[in-house]
């Protein structure tokens, strides 16, 4: 397995999770986490080749869970919403066969997006881990692999975070704070998101925003930037409105709905609780109408055409059934169905055929958590109304040159007070490398 695409502080960071720490692998958006993630799996699943359920990949919400190829931490644990008590959950998971066997063969549990997991459940889990493992120390032993940044979006309905817990820091042996961005190549940008992300913006900060103000985001290929907003609503409203003038403008249309379907019944779960799973998960859309002229955002990497998750185009032409997209590059593509698939055990149980697009003249800032995106509009007025929302949205953009800003108000730079003391403390990994380098050199 080659490693060579990884910088010095990725390869540290991989080094320390091959070594068998329980690590919290954290950063700034686009620092590469889940890019480690992945490799960390692969050489995982590698190690105990002979025990097919000792690597769990999870996620705590479904939709990133969908992204990394694993299930949510809820599923995996057996918990449901987990708001009972350990006891009852721990007879919930022991009437359950498959639940059981999962915590009897884990070896190691990835758990990504763990800013937004409630610190109740956290604790809940982690007594459950030791009860199932028949082992008190923590996490009864199975190494865990925690992935996320308490400076993006938290967990909904609490106000503590999970590093608050008593449980936190008997349970990570390394903490593994990377600071280099790989998504926005541009050092200043970089500044600027640094800046935002733990509340410490300088006035040259907030000129830069200022001067991204009102500013027209022109091409040569008719693409217009995605509108980034806070509420759901807003976007829902702005998509359909734009779509509805094109086709009261009679361009072409088409509608192509999804296609789910069980490829592997489970003896737990029936084929509709499957099915909604997926449906309700998976960021495709079931009934997906467009126009030509519409703006589109391609949700799914095509190595192919060398393709990302997020590139932004227009719908030019329909060749036969399939829309043809222009992307910022100026290159014409034509979009062929895409395949989502949910695993279980190294085995596809459901799949979901649908064109990776959806409309993109408008987006919530939550569904953008997670994704890259070249050419967006971002509202940061009032309507700002979480910590980390500016933050989540501003850091999704790849350029400065891509970035228009719209009602731009100082305080919708949000940071949780706890978050920025939380960091202050993390010795980031460029210098722990520093530190041991110095010591052999010594």
């Amino acid at each position: 397995m080659s490693y060579i695409q990884l910088n010095i502080q990725q390869a540290y960071a991989l080094q320390q999770m091959k070594m068998g720490y329980n690590c919290f692998l954290t950063g700034p958006g686009g620092v590469g986490k889940s890019f480690i993630i992945d490799i960390f799996v692969k050489w995982a699943k590698i190690k105990y080749k002979s025990n097919p359920k000792a690597v769990a990949v999870t996620s705590t919400t479904g939709i990133s869970a969908l992204l990394i190829n694993g299930i949510t931490l809820h599923s995996f644990a057996g918990v449901g919403f987990g708001e009972e008590s350990v006891n009852r959950l721990l007879k919930k998971i022991n009437k359950k066969y498959a639940t059981k066997m999962r915590w009897k063969f884990i070896k190691v549990l990835v758990i990504d997006e763990i800013s937004m997991l409630n610190p109740i459940l956290f604790k809940k889990i982690e007594k459950i881990a030791r009860v199932m493992k028949g082992n008190d120390i923590p996490f009864g032993g199975i190494q865990i692999i925690l992935s996320g940044d308490f400076a993006q979006l938290p967990a909904v309905k609490s106000l503590k975070f999970c590093f608050e817990t008593s449980k936190w820091n008997k349970c990570i042996d390394k903490t593994l704070y990377l600071t280099e961005i790989v998504r926005q190549k541009n050092k200043i940008f970089q500044q600027c998101l640094n800046e935002i992300r733990l509340g410490k913006v300088t006035s040259q900060t907030i000129d830069i925003l200022k001067s991204r103000v009102g500013v027209k985001l022109k091409n040569d290929y008719n693409i217009e930037p995605t509108r980034l907003y806070s509420l759901k609503h807003h976007v829902n409203i702005i998509n359909n409105d734009r779509l509805q003038i094109l086709i009261n403008e009679d361009n072409v249309h088409k509608t192509y709905k999804s296609k789910t379907k069980v490829v592997k019944n489970l003896k737990n779960l029936n084929e509709k609780y499957l099915k909604n799973m997926m449906d309700k998960n998976c960021q495709c859309i079931d009934n997906l109408i467009i126009s030509i002229g519409s703006q589109v955002m391609i949700i799914a990497n095509n190595l192919t055409e060398k393709i990302v998750n997020g590139s932004r185009g227009i719908v030019t032409e329909f060749i036969g059934e399939s829309p043809k997209v222009r992307l910022l590059d100026g290159r014409e593509i034509v979009i062929l169905p895409h395949l989502w698939e949910y695993n279980k055990n190294d085995e596809v149980v459901v799949t979901k055929q649908q064109l990776p697009l959806r409309l993109a003249w408008a987006m919530s800032i939550h569904k953008s958590q997670g994704s890259s995106i070249d050419y967006a509009e971002i509202d940061l007025g009032l309507s700002i109304f979480e910590v980390g929302q500016a933050y989540v949205a501003l850091s999704r953009v790849r350029t400065l040159d891509g970035l228009s800003i719209i009602n731009f108000h100082e305080q919708s730079l949000k940071t949780h007070p706890k978050v920025i003391e939380f960091y202050s403390k993390l010795i980031p990994c460029n210098q722990l490398i520093k530190n041991s380098l110095d010591l052999i050199s010594h």
